[in-house]
């Protein structure tokens, strides 16, 4: 049995969760919905009850007198499973933890999912894998996901590379995969692990979560707390002193540079990368999920 406690916060994420998902519906519909498949087949001649939405007007004015609809394969439920990094850095945010954030955006997600009938997987990692979670169908199933993500304290370094390639390797079935971190790990090791993951077939997605101002220099002077990706822990540097702020200015342009290029290497592999803050990555990992719905690629 959950704690009172606990209890209350997971009922709470289920109505927020479910409240982002219908305004985002709403907002979205005809974007993220052709109707009732998503992969076209073919056309034919329209019969009474077909819906006037999927009339093709210009094969229709190939033909006069006869109405000429799109014909959709009917869509296959899907693995969707989201991977959240829970490593230290993951308490930091601006205005709000960026695992807070993560778990919000898991739990719509998961909202969303079930909904559309899919199957719905959840993992978290740090320097290991600490709960993998296959997916599967129903509230149940979604309930008892969350029941066990909604408590996790971010410790530890980030593995992500490797977190990647083993939960590839766990999921029997061709997946969309969407994978939330804040990416302060090692590049080059985790460039390996997505390299693998991709080689699966697998249709995978990474959701950056990041602060508008973590790639900005500090306008103010004096002492400040930033948490150092080499070190994985905060350190204090004083912005005042001529020497620790060139040497936090040439670190930062490094690290800016060394990102780029990896958000580019992923994407070289096919890999879509969203660039998301605490305040807007449910909007993200929901239109990430209907996006890949949409194009279907690799999973069937």
């Amino acid at each position: 049995m959950l704690e009172p406690l606990l209890r209350r916060k997971l009922r709470n994420l289920f109505i927020q969760s479910r409240i982002k998902v219908t305004t985002f519906l709403q907002g979205h519909r005809r974007s993220v919905f052709l109707g009732p498949g998503t992969e076209y087949a073919d056309l034919r001649e329209y019969v009474p009850g077909d819906d006037l939405r999927r009339v093709d007007w210009r094969a229709t004015a190939r033909r006069p007198g006869t109405l000429i609809v799109r014909e959709y394969e009917v869509e296959r439920n899907v693995n969707v499973f989201v991977a959240i990094d829970t490593s230290q850095s993951m308490l930091l945010g601006e205005g709000s933890p960026r695992i807070r954030s993560a778990i919000l955006a898991a739990a719509a997600l998961g909202q969303a999912t079930i909904s559309s009938r899919d199957f719905y997987g959840i993992g978290l990692f740090s320097s290991d894998i600490d709960l993998f979670l296959p997916p599967r169908g129903g509230r149940r199933h979604l309930y008892s996901a969350l029941s066990k993500a909604i408590g996790v304290i971010p410790s530890g370094t980030t593995t992500l590379g490797s977190s990647v390639r083993e939960v590839a390797g766990k999921l029997k079935r061709r997946s969309i995969i969407i994978v939330i971190t804040d990416l302060h790990d090692n590049f080059e090791e985790t460039i390996k692990g997505f390299r693998a993951a991709a080689s699966r077939g697998h249709d995978i997605h990474v959701i950056h979560i990041s602060d508008p101002l973590e790639y900005v220099f500090p306008g103010r002077l004096g002492k400040v707390k930033i948490f150092d990706p080499n070190q994985k822990e905060p350190v204090v540097i004083d912005l005042s002193d001529p020497i620790d702020r060139g040497i936090y200015y040439e670190a930062l342009i490094q690290e800016i540079e060394n990102m780029r290029k990896f958000v580019k290497t992923l994407r070289s592999l096919k890999i879509r990368v969203v660039e998301a803050s605490t305040k807007d990555v449910v909007d993200q990992i929901l239109l990430t999920y209907y996006s890949a719905k949409r194009r279907g690629k690799g999973l069937r």
